[in-house]
């Protein structure tokens, strides 16, 4: 019976073969089961401090096809090292495809497994943030998966003796035809990554986009950034549906970005004010910007210009805050004590005023 085996499905089935095999086979258990202990710590010590004991059960679903890897590939060796033929069976062949094939599914699955640990990895680390690109990785997720299932089908039937030249001219050709069909939805989605890398804007912020929308400013809160489009509430509490290419397009001013707020006005005084009121006009305007604690020091205040009907004092300050309501009470606090101290001071205002001379 040695001998038929032998003769008729292995060339080299003697006693130290027999012994290599089974080394390489006893060598093949102890490391998938020393790499299923390792990549239990591993998992444990990326993932301890977000999800509980009873979920890391749920992810170490690596052990199983890194195992079965393992196991393919080493009992494949050890049965090749007694040299199968196929004198009677196709068992050479038969081993090289099974060995070829399998391994390829289970490098497969482990992608797969490895996608989802990312996937989760960012899920639990960034569970509390609003950053829109968290949105992306469900699409992430299957991008990725899609393309190790293309390489897995690829190599099988490579295996099989089929020509991949002719299969990835096929995908090339439906790949143009998708891509045309589907330019302006890809476009959007690169405008959507465009959008999060550059940081142009988040949920949340204020913006002006700049004539977005037939030929006229887009401005309001953003609400919701998907992989189309952006949608905004307007200030009339509408909501502007932006798709994400014509932004990308567009100049973008965030208001929600400013570090403080500026107050920039002209305070027009008339004709008639004597030079030493004037002087005295411009100083209040100082006086009263140093009293309030909310605008910052480095104001500039000037008589600026002398226009048609008035003197022009120049105000430039900034107001320490990024909230608009809390702007606008600071500013309104500083014209109306403008206008308390002119008018202590009988410094009068000027207004649009025209001289008409009538000849005889």
């Amino acid at each position: 019976m040695f001998e038929y085996i032998k003769l008729n499905f292995f060339n080299h089935l003697d006693f130290w073969h027999i012994i290599v095999a089974s080394v390489i086979a006893f060598i093949t258990i102890v490391v998938a089961r020393a790499g299923q202990y390792f990549l239990d710590k591993i998992i444990e010590k990326i993932f301890s401090k977000h999800i509980s004991t009873s979920g890391k059960v749920n992810l170490n679903k690596i052990n199983t096809p890194f195992a079965l890897f393992v196991y393919i590939v080493g009992f494949g060796i050890s049965i090749a090292v007694l040299h199968p033929t196929d004198a009677v069976f196709p068992i050479k062949t038969g081993l090289t495809l099974f060995v070829r094939v399998a391994s390829t599914v289970m490098l497969t699955w482990m992608g797969y497994v490895l996608v989802d640990f990312v996937d989760r990895f960012f899920s639990f680390k960034y569970e509390q943030s609003s950053f829109p690109i968290l949105k992306f990785i469900p699409l992430l997720n299957i991008l990725l998966k899609t393309t190790i299932t293309f390489v897995m089908i690829v190599n099988i039937l490579q295996y099989f003796g089929y020509s991949v030249s002719t299969l990835l001219a096929g995908v090339g050709i439906l790949g143009v035809a998708v891509s045309f069909a589907s330019k302006e939805y890809i476009a959007n989605v690169f405008g959507a990554f465009a959008i999060i890398g550059d940081g142009t804007y988040k949920i949340g912020d204020y913006v002006v986009i700049d004539k977005a929308v037939a030929g006229s400013d887009v401005e309001g809160t953003i609400e919701t950034i998907s992989l189309r489009s952006t949608k905004i509430r307007a200030l009339d509490d509408s909501v502007i549906i932006v798709p994400n290419n014509i932004i990308g397009n567009s100049i973008v001013k965030n208001i929600s970005m400013v570090t403080k707020r500026r107050i920039y006005e002209f305070i027009d005084v008339t004709y008639d004010t004597p030079a030493n009121k004037v002087e005295r006009a411009v100083e209040i305007c100082k006086i009263v910007a140093n009293e309030n604690p909310k605008i910052l020091k480095d104001y500039r205040v000037f008589l600026n210009k002398l226009d048609s009907s008035s003197l022009k004092i120049y105000l430039s300050m900034y107001v320490d805050t990024t909230e608009y309501a809390e702007y606008l009470k600071v500013r309104e606090e500083y014209l109306l004590k403008l206008f308390e101290e002119f008018n202590k001071e009988g410094i009068e205002f000027a207004f649009p005023t025209e001289t008409l001379y009538i000849k005889k």
